[in-house]
């Protein structure tokens, strides 16, 4: 919305007089005081506050927590589902086991990298044996962890208030 400065006799809310007064340009030409100003610096510095405010206006997007929290879940599923179906790198399944960087290094460090590998690979198989896919796995346990933390701030609000 346009704003324009218009230099004339104005009274402010609070009952100073003022000479300077901020009008809203109407579609139609009309004008609409919008303030009252002492000097014309103070008058510019809410014209300026004014275009802030409706350029902030349109940036932002307000949304409650719980929709939040449904956008977050399902942009990971999302993005899980389409990590498992599409192949790595030249045409190698993504989880195809990477070749060794170490030809005949078994130190203990690359051992353990190894045993946790295993790991994660069995805990994969499991879930597919079982019928569920890693990445429901991954939103369960989130769901879980959420479920946790709300439980403890429950818990920490009673003893607050108790």
């Amino acid at each position: 919305m346009p704003y324009k400065i218009r230099k004339r006799k104005c009274k402010q809310s609070s009952g100073k007089k003022g000479s300077y007064t901020v009008v809203k340009i109407k579609k139609d030409g009309g004008t609409e005081k919008e303030s009252c100003h002492t000097s014309k610096n103070k008058a510019k510095g809410a014209v300026r506050a004014r275009y802030a405010g409706e350029a902030n206006e349109e940036k932002t997007m307000k949304i409650t927590r719980k929709h939040l929290i449904e956008i977050i879940k399902e942009e990971l599923s999302r993005a899980l589902h389409e990590a498992e179906a599409r192949p790595g790198p030249l045409g190698i399944a993504v989880d195809a086991e990477p070749p060794s960087i170490y030809e005949d290094d078994n130190s203990g460090e690359q051992a353990a990298l190894d045993a946790e590998e295993e790991d994660v690979g069995s805990e994969e198989n499991e879930l597919r044996k079982d019928g569920t896919s890693p990445a429901a796995s991954i939103v369960r346990n989130i769901n879980h962890e959420k479920l946790a933390m709300m439980k403890q701030k429950s818990d920490t609000d009673a003893d607050v208030s108790g």
